[in-house]
């Protein structure tokens, strides 16, 4: 990674509750640090459910309407235990939120999503990423949340990673 942010990418998948109960606390760390850091999210899939998910948030991503759908489709799944693992689900679930149904379909095919997943995929063979949620800092350090190590703690260990890669860093001039 380069430039003046360190990169922190965030590997979660909708369908884990481990990462709906760290989205919120997750949320306001991205924002106390949002000087220091760029931030990204991945999703990560090991099933054809999975990917369904997947596809959805690069398809909320392509059409405009993430930061809107984000957390409610979180809830739809984690709190009213709506199964919306397929396509046509999420497509009914999310008309009106922004977008039609057909236009979300149309979306949600399309070569961009499509190439998206794809790089994804790469990107989580690449780093190895096995569990989620998974956090990569400076695309060199994988924390994850084991018996140890909780949501709280990985934050820490986060904000320690970034401060040593901005401490390493030569001054912008």
């Amino acid at each position: 990674t380069s430039g003046d942010k360190v990169e922190v990418t965030e590997f979660f998948s909708y369908a884990c509750i481990h990462c709906y109960n760290f989205d919120p606390i997750l949320e306001d760390w991205v924002e106390e640090n949002a000087d220091e850091i760029d931030f990204r999210r991945t999703p990560v899939f090991t099933n054809e459910a999975w990917r369904v998910l997947a596809t959805h948030f690069y398809t909320t991503i392509e059409l405009g309407n993430f930061d809107e759908v984000h957390a409610p489709f979180f809830r739809e799944l984690h709190v009213t235990n709506r199964q919306l693992f397929s396509p046509d689900a999420i497509a009914r679930w999310i008309d009106g939120r922004g977008v039609t149904e057909a236009r979300y379909l149309e979306m949600y095919r399309s070569q961009r999503v499509r190439a998206r997943i794809a790089a994804a995929d790469r990107l989580q063979r690449q780093l190895r990423v096995a569990t989620v949620p998974t956090m990569v800092v400076a695309g060199k350090y994988r924390i994850r949340t084991t018996s140890d190590i909780g949501p709280k703690r990985m934050l820490e260990i986060m904000k320690h990673l970034v401060d040593k890669e901005l401490a390493g860093r030569p001054p912008t001039t």
